[in-house]
């Protein structure tokens, strides 16, 4: 009778798995390195960005952490943790190109001096959003 118990009690906690959730993403551009917060599960699954896996350094019922390539394929999009035969909703890392470029004239035609430089990031902005609302500078 203890045995039929403890089989229905698994087999019940695996028909309520959930599926993983992403709670935020960071990116270490200069180590290369993605770090997903959530709800994954303490078996490792799959990390996928822009439909390109990704591979896992480490994996934790709340922290994963891949190495995710600096362009290309991977390296910006939607990002997707399967895990528990489930796949959680996309989570999307967008990437920016900033060009900045001034010059003054000295107003003979001549020019005096110029700046220019560009800027590329990427994040995942619903959590830069989120995080900002949170801290009141929303």
């Amino acid at each position: 009778m203890k045995i039929i118990i403890f089989l229905l009690f698994l087999s019940a906690g695996s028909a309520f798995a959930q599926p993983p959730v992403i709670d935020s993403m960071l990116i270490d551009e200069s180590k290369g390195i993605l770090s997903v917060y959530g709800d994954f599960g303490a078996t490792q699954g799959k990390l996928w960005c822009d439909s390109v896996e990704l591979p896992v350094v480490s994996w934790s019922a709340s922290l994963i952490t891949a190495t995710i390539p600096d362009t290309g394929r991977g390296s910006a999009g939607g990002v997707v943790v399967g895990a528990r035969s489930y796949r959680c909703k996309e989570r999307v890392i967008t990437y920016f190109k900033f060009y900045y470029y001034h010059q003054d004239y000295d107003g003979r035609g001549g020019a005096n001096y110029y700046d220019k430089f560009y800027i590329d990031c990427r994040f995942d902005i619903l959590s830069a959003i989120l995080r900002t609302k949170d801290s009141g500078y929303y």
